[in-house]
């Protein structure tokens, strides 16, 4: 069968009242041939058919030809056909040197990044130091020094205490190992806890450090709460790093202002002032295929597609094709009705109030609203418990 498919062959068809003058050709002769069936068909009445190499059915047909035996060609296959209706159509072999002469040329640059032995890292944030040392997906592989890179890497980001680039074909494995920071001691960042705002002191949940409060007590902003210091006759000073969280009764002041007038964006929905630019990333070089430039001065916001081939397969090509839409808007002013800005104002209070830091236990609300010529007002009076302690290093000195 390989024989057939590289040599090719030839499916021939001759009428039955002329089978055994082709036949006795076929004898005298020596040309071998196969798969003889017979066919009957409206127009032509009934015949026989036979494959033979294409070689064999060259000189076949030559000499039927030439005696005039009627014999027609049904099919052709094998490699030399493929080949002749590939010459046949200029289009298709101008292809396959285009890609052959891409994949030449590719296979000189980077096509993919693979990172392994990040645990705190990214890949994201590994490939961005390769790129920003010169290497990434497009580079070129005639001016690739592994050593070189790997050292230039290392001296850009003190996170890594180890690299290795390994090329294999286009892809570009790296292996890291993260450098370990060892935290500093408790010792060596001395705290004091110190109030952020001003209240009564209901209670205190303390990890670590020196009480300087007591409940009840009334304390003001940045007054001292936990202290890190320890004063001892048998040690003397030591000094710690103050945890802990001391609740307070607060009153908090919010204040909340909703202009009547505001600006509001209109994008465009004419499909003839929205410009949508197109291009291929190649190796991280874009190829635009815009004919018209954008107008800059425009205002304008930008939505931005990119896909990439295969992707879904998990498949890496150093290719994606970009579309971005430039949607034009222009700003006009607009106005709220009171209802409208109320409805934003206790909105916008409640999401003040949620932003509170730490647990807030709410213990009364007083809202006073104002209604003035060009904006609606919210003055909120919160008497809440919460936390007020926030941390202070101090320095030591010797």
């Amino acid at each position: 069968m390989l024989t057939y498919f590289f040599v090719g062959y030839k499916i021939i068809s001759i009428p039955m009242s002329r089978a055994a003058d082709f036949l006795e050709l076929c004898r005298r002769y020596g040309w071998t041939y196969d798969t003889f069936t017979t066919t009957t068909t409206a127009n032509d009445g009934e015949q026989i058919t036979l494959r033979m190499r294409t070689p064999v059915a060259r000189k076949a047909l030559a000499l039927c030809g030439a005696i005039e035996l009627p014999v027609t060609v049904v099919a052709e296959h094998g490699l030399p056909g493929i080949g002749r209706w590939i010459f046949r159509r200029p289009g298709v072999w101008l292809g396959l040197l285009l890609v052959t002469a891409l994949y030449i040329v590719s296979s000189r640059f980077v096509w993919d990044v693979r990172v392994t032995g990040n645990e705190l890292l990214t890949e994201r944030q590994v490939e961005e130091t390769l790129r920003t040392c010169g290497f990434g997906v497009g580079s070129y592989l005639g001016s690739f020094k592994a050593d070189r890179l790997e050292n230039k890497v290392l001296m850009t980001n003190d996170a890594l205490s180890w690299i290795s680039v390994n090329m294999k074909g286009t892809v570009a494995y790296v292996q890291i190992r993260e450098a370990i920071h060892k935290p500093k001691a408790e010792s060596d960042t001395p705290a004091n806890l110190v109030a952020d705002t001003g209240g009564q002191i209901v209670r205190v949940e303390l990890e670590r450090g020196n009480v300087v409060v007591s409940a009840g007590q009334w304390v003001g902003a940045g007054d001292l709460l936990v202290s890190g210091l320890y004063d001892s006759e048998q040690v003397g000073i030591r000094y710690t790093h103050a945890e802990g969280r001391v609740y307070a009764r607060v009153v908090e002041e919010i204040l909340v202002e909703i202009p009547l007038t505001y600006e509001k964006k209109i994008h465009t929905t004419d499909a003839d002032t929205i410009y949508c630019e197109k291009s291929l990333n190649f190796f991280e070089n874009p190829i635009k295929f815009s004919k018209k430039d954008f107008n800059s001065e425009m205002s304008c916001d930008i939505i931005k597609r990119v896909s990439v081939p295969f992707s879904e397969w998990g498949v890496d090509f150093p290719i994606s094709w970009v579309t971005e839409w430039h949607i034009p808007y222009t700003v006009t002013e607009e106005k709220r009705t009171y209802a409208e800005a109320e409805a934003l104002a206790y909105h916008t209070l409640a999401q003040r109030i949620g932003s509170l830091p730490g647990e807030v236990e709410v213990l009364s609300k007083t809202v006073t609203a104002t209604l003035a010529e060009d904006r609606y007002m919210l003055t909120c009076t919160l008497t809440c418990i919460r936390d007020i302690a926030k941390e202070q290093t101090f320095k030591v000195l010797p």
